[in-house]
């Protein structure tokens, strides 16, 4: 395995094994899915384990998680250092980020508020909060992805549940009791949709 940089995007770290190319994404859910192990359990894994197994399972199944939005009258990006970029209507200040918030590798826009993932997982909600899909629960953890409907909020936790919240007048919000891991979700206007671990 070595690592090497993209000379056309500075930023871009890149690390290549075997052929395959794994991106600063890929090894941003690696440390965070490490982290979490380590910290529910004190264990830390060998790390040609992490380079024979890890890696490619992270590459493979693991989301492409969406680094631009469009929400009802703005749009949000992060950009390659994870500087976020919010513009067009401001309402209800879905185009305010707070003024401590971290480099930025997850966005959502939803009807008039931004979800944003920071690198370290921590999920962050801004913008109208009319139906508490700007609360993010107190024990959610570490952040994987987040998806940002017309009023609630989906997001994905590191050992790939489902966590949905703001208005449930359609049911969006009620995670079936058997649905199992998740790895990619998106939200509508009264919906919510995901993709299994397990294909299903």
């Amino acid at each position: 395995m070595h690592i090497f940089r993209n000379l056309h995007a500075h930023a871009m770290v890149l690390v290549q094994r075997e052929g395959q190319v794994y991106s600063r994404h890929d090894l941003r859910n690696l440390a965070l899915l490490l982290q979490r192990l380590k910290i529910q359990t004190g264990f830390t894994l060998p790390k040609d384990l992490v380079d024979a197994t890890f890696l490619p399972f992270l590459a493979v199944l693991l989301p492409k998680s969406p680094r631009v939005a469009a929400g009802m009258i703005h749009t949000v990006a992060a950009n390659i250092d994870g500087n976020l970029v919010c513009f067009g209507g401001n309402t209800h200040g879905q185009c305010n980020p707070p003024a401590d918030l971290g480099p930025v590798i997850v966005v959502g826009a939803g009807g008039y508020f931004t979800a944003v993932v920071e690198i370290d997982g921590r999920l962050v909600c801004f913008g109208c909060n009319c139906y508490g899909q700007c609360n993010v629960p107190a024990d959610m953890g570490p952040v994987m992805t987040v998806a940002a409907g017309g009023d609630h909020t989906a997001a994905v936790t590191l050992d790939g549940s489902l966590v949905c919240f703001g208005h449930n007048s359609h049911g969006q919000c009620n995670v079936p009791a058997d649905l199992g891991p998740v790895m990619a979700v998106a939200a509508g206007g009264g919906y919510t949709a995901v993709g299994r671990v397990d294909g299903g």
